[in-house]
């Protein structure tokens, strides 16, 4: 199974070539489709789904099963004026639709050149394609991990440190049973041990273990 770290290095070695996946239609096999999952397959393990339960045409990889083909591998994007580099985009267009690999923006919101098959040949080619009928896209978070943000919500605050007598905003321990806000809260809740992570925190009074919590969530008494 091939993995390209970047949309580039998709879009070079792809171009100029042509993928047929299901040998549909037997008259014209090299298909917008075949070459949208030929990088399904080859970068997240699994097929691009149009709809179960038989062939359907291209736009049905949003309309119908866009949540399946992003799974967890994917973020959908609805604003056609954010398109990435990388992004699939699945265009209404007439017949069954159309899916290609944005290569670059022309005009936010507008146009983009889009690398694709069977848009003018049965080769992987790239065209100027308007946006007018823009219906989604995929974007890969694999190849965005430097754009998103991080969770800040997951270490102990800088203001808190073991040792540290302590108090939790949260309800629920890391196993979800519910807490007892009156004594974990009570002043004498004090941090003894994190996680490898920092984001567990592990909460005493004297020997006796408390609960464990969200490190997060901790605030200095």
């Amino acid at each position: 199974m091939a993995k390209w770290e970047t949309a580039e290095d998709f879009i070079k070695a792809t171009i100029g070539r042509r993928y047929d996946l299901d040998s549909w239609p037997t008259d014209q096999r090299f298909q917008c489709w075949d070459y949208g999952d030929y990088f399904w397959v080859n970068q997240v393990g699994r097929s691009l789904i149009t709809k179960f339960g038989g062939m359907a045409s291209v736009r049905d990889c949003w309309n119908v099963s866009r949540k399946i083909n992003a799974g967890n591998d994917f973020e959908l994007i609805t604003d056609k004026t954010k398109l990435k580099k990388g992004d699939w985009v699945i265009f209404n267009a007439g017949g069954d639709g159309h899916i290609g690999i944005v290569k670059s923006v022309v005009k936010a919101g507008v146009s983009v050149m889009l690398q694709g098959e069977n848009q003018g040949s049965t080769y992987v080619n790239v065209i100027n394609r308007s946006l007018s009928d823009f219906l989604g896209a995929f974007r890969l978070k694999a190849w965005h991990k430097s754009e998103q943000k991080p969770n800040t919500m997951e270490g102990l605050p800088k203001s808190v440190k073991i040792g540290d007598r302590v108090k939790t905003s949260l309800n629920h321990d890391v196993y979800g049973v519910k807490l007892n806000l009156e004594i974990i809260n009570d002043g004498q809740s004090v941090l003894k041990k994190l996680d490898n992570n920092g984001k567990h925190a592990w909460l005493y009074k004297g020997k006796i273990l408390r609960c464990i919590v969200k490190a997060y969530s901790l605030k200095k008494v």
